[in-house]
């Protein structure tokens, strides 16, 4: 790393030319040092840092092979990128744990790490036929089942529904949660910035260490190879047929998103997701979570939505939400 630093072939602009490059780099944070952080706020990188909330709840599937905390290293990392003034994004995975445990994740995220772009990501891993949970990423056929530490699509919603409660209530313009931006997005008739709530996908390409392409990095398997940079022109890759392809094949849902209300927010989901077989469709193991989300939020998204439309700040909707909060004793208050 520290080489990294001072090598002679680092320029700035050296591979820029006239074109903006913005660098951004996702990290469990544990291996994060005075080095990384230095490297880290020269290059001017986003962080996207995973942690899932308070100690006992990252580390009930973040630990190390012999079961030791990583939590503690996870805090210095977050001192560090603060220390040196680097961007960070928190990145939180909603697992079958944690997804009971809304409010006290939310608030730890928000008041102890003082985050403030945050990201609610669900777990949803397919179990193997074979039983062989080591035997996760190839071949994955849909089985319909999904592992033990995966979020059912009604624990996704309650998660959510729980997180937006208290952001709409007081961090509106303050903390932003992408989701919630995305949605804001769908309800001004707007493309939402998250890939899974657009109508069609494929402009997520990953490229892997020995310089080979793929279409999507959910999708880092053979029959989604589109070539290597070595031997490939990355623009010939990103616009073949087979991308293409690809991309139009989220269009393809089944009959009943066609039907759903709430199609216009989500599009049926990530493909990934999309492990039940209903008719001739695939449909989204999430789906009872995104309609109990965009219902409960829809009120809200509206009376937002109307506020940008007549130029009025969105963050308005705070006193309207705390008003219903008041007279509706089934809402927790913050």
């Amino acid at each position: 790393m520290r080489v990294a630093i001072e090598s002679p072939w680092y320029r700035p602009g050296r591979y820029a030319g006239k074109k903006r490059i913005s660098n951004s780099i996702q990290t469990n944070g544990v291996l994060i040092d005075e080095a990384w952080a230095v490297f880290l706020a020269k290059n001017q990188f986003l962080v996207g840092l995973s942690i899932d909330g308070p100690a006992w709840l990252h580390d009930r599937y973040r630990k190390t092979r012999s079961e030791q905390s990583v939590f503690d290293k996870v805090l210095r990392a977050v001192a560090l990128l603060k220390e040196h003034h680097i961007d960070v994004n928190v990145l939180t995975v909603v697992n079958n744990v944690t997804a009971e445990h809304p409010q006290e994740i939310y608030e730890y995220l928000t008041r102890e790490l003082k985050a403030e772009f945050i990201q609610f990501i669900p777990a949803v891993e397919q179990r193997p036929a074979n039983e062989k949970y080591g035997e996760l990423l190839y071949p994955q056929t849909l089985t319909g089942s999904v592992t033990e530490w995966s979020v059912s699509g009604e624990q996704w919603g309650q998660f959510m529904k729980g997180v937006f409660d208290f952001w709409v209530r007081r961090d509106v313009g303050r903390v932003y949660v992408q989701m919630f931006d995305s949605a804001l997005a769908a309800w001004l008739g707007e493309k939402p910035s998250l890939c899974v709530m657009q109508s069609s996908c494929g402009f997520g390409l990953v490229v892997e260490q020995n310089g080979d392409v793929y279409s999507c990095d959910h999708y880092v398997y053979p029959e989604h190879r589109l070539g290597n940079l070595r031997r490939d022109s990355l623009r010939k890759m990103a616009a073949s047929k087979q991308q293409r392809k690809f991309g139009l094949a989220k269009t393809e849902v089944s009959a009943e998103c066609m039907r759903c209300e709430w199609r216009f927010a989500c599009h049926g989901g990530c493909p990934k997701h999309r492990i039940h077989k209903m008719g001739e469709r695939w449909h989204n193991h999430l789906c009872a979570g995104y309609k109990a989300i965009f219902s409960h939020i829809n009120p809200y998204m509206r009376y937002m939505a109307d506020q940008i439309k007549m130029q009025r700040p969105p963050a308005d909707v705070m006193q309207v939400a705390s008003a219903i909060a008041s007279r509706d004793n089934s809402v927790p208050g913050p």
